[in-house]
């Protein structure tokens, strides 16, 4: 007898990928970090990223059960994201068909940062 779960999340917001983890060099230590910012010096900005999965949180939050129990068996992730459209793509006399994303973030980076903020809330480990 297997237990069946499923939860289908709709989440209003522009989708964004897991920047790539950095290296610094801290006295005589090299440590990796994950960027939490953007910009150069003086137009510094959150990463869009941080948004993102604070937003996932809350629906998820409001979405699990209470009686919910993080999982620690295998699973299926599907993750579709809809992006805004640029304004270079935008006709605004026609209708605006829909548009592959062809550019960044990659859907691997969008789905990285979809795993991790549900890591620890819905699972035991995104292993």
């Amino acid at each position: 007898m297997s237990n069946s779960f499923s939860l289908y999340l709709f989440v209003p917001c522009v989708p964004a990928g897991q920047p790539r983890v950095k290296a610094a060099k801290r006295g005589k230590n090299i440590v990796m970090y994950t960027p939490r910012t953007i910009g150069k010096k003086g137009n510094r900005r959150p990463h869009p990223v941080i948004d993102f999965k604070a937003k996932i949180e809350a629906h998820l939050q409001e979405a699990l059960p209470d009686d919910f129990k993080v999982l620690d068996s295998p699973l299926k992730l599907s993750v579709m994201a809809w992006f805004p459209r640029t304004a270079s793509d935008t006709r605004k006399t026609m209708p605006n068909p829909p548009l592959w994303k062809t550019g960044p973030p990659d859907s691997d980076n969008v789905a990285k940062s979809v795993m991790d903020c549900m890591t620890e809330i819905v699972w035991r480990d995104d292993s």
